[in-house]
């Protein structure tokens, strides 16, 4: 549990997105009156030599930590030591820290303990929406020991030889769920009972950062529903960049697939889409062909 200073540093009970409402000791950046972990004791414990296995592993090894706790109080006392985990550099938004494990010791004053945590290199995966799976992403991690989330005095780096992470291509369908950022919109249930996309309060968008679009295209292609008129707009670089392409929605009581022509010519890597919803609109997937 974190403990915060103040429900003003919290968003709507009613928002479940632990990632962009800032939620937990994962994602919150501000101060809180007792962090994630936060204990007291009667005494005082030094950490220190974190030791790793291997400054390099691939996502099938085992990574063995190892580090020192050393009781410098007066008292007899336990500690809780934990083991976080931060992915450095991400294609998408990671955890400021993840919790990967923890110990209570039993320590008398004037003594330490040797301290020896495992951690699976396959444990580093997250969901990639692109590939609609698991990945042990690429890149360098930070391994942090201490005793809560705010206090980690003992961190070391770590290269993990993973997954390249697929860029994501428009010529397959993309479900519209699998957005990299979102505002005003809500997953729904969809056509048969498959999830879609829906604008809060007439207006929203959602985006999808970096992708490839340099293989030739002239259509988009979308599968939508809206009882009322509605227009579904394709924008490029940001949520108020250029459009690139729209169609207009006449409302129906029937799930439709609309095409319409792109109007500007694209052949670049690396390109963020913006598709922004005007009306009350349910979007499942959408193509560029």
């Amino acid at each position: 549990m974190t403990w915060y200073k103040s429900v003003d540093q919290l968003p709507s009970i009613m928002d479940y997105d632990i990632i962009k409402g800032k939620r937990t000791y994962q994602y919150f950046d501000g101060d809180v009156l007792y962090p994630f972990g936060h204990g007291l004791s009667y005494t005082h414990f030094d950490y220190r030599q974190l030791k790793l296995s291997c400054d390099k592993a691939n996502q099938n090894d085992r990574i063995q930590i190892e580090f020192t706790v050393e009781n410098s109080g007066t008292f007899d006392g336990d500690e809780v030591v934990q083991l976080y985990v931060k992915a450095n550099h991400s294609r998408v938004k990671r955890p400021l820290k993840t919790l990967k494990n923890f110990k209570r010791l039993s320590i008398k004053s004037g003594e330490s303990a040797q301290v020896k945590f495992e951690l699976p290199a396959s444990e580093l995966a997250f969901w990639d929406v692109v590939s609609e799976s698991y990945k042990v992403e690429t890149g360098t991690y930070t391994i942090m020991v201490g005793t809560s989330s705010a206090n980690l005095p003992l961190q070391t780096t770590i290269d993990i030889i993973g997954d390249e992470l697929e860029q994501r291509t428009f010529k397959n369908k993309v479900k519209a769920f699998n957005y990299d950022d979102y505002h005003n919109v809500y997953v729904d249930e969809g056509e048969n009972r498959e999830y879609c996309i829906r604008t809060n309060d007439q207006n929203g968008w959602i985006g999808f950062y970096q992708n490839d679009l340099s293989y030739p295209f002239s259509q988009w292609k979308v599968r939508v529903y809206s009882e009322a008129a509605a227009e579904i707009q394709l924008r490029v670089g940001s949520v108020d960049g250029d459009i690139i392409a729209s169609i207009v929605i006449d409302g129906t009581h029937q799930w439709q697939q609309l095409q319409t022509d792109v109007k500007e010519a694209i052949s670049e890597n690396c390109v963020d889409l913006y598709v922004v919803l005007r009306g009350d609109i349910q979007l499942s997937w959408l193509q560029l062909l």
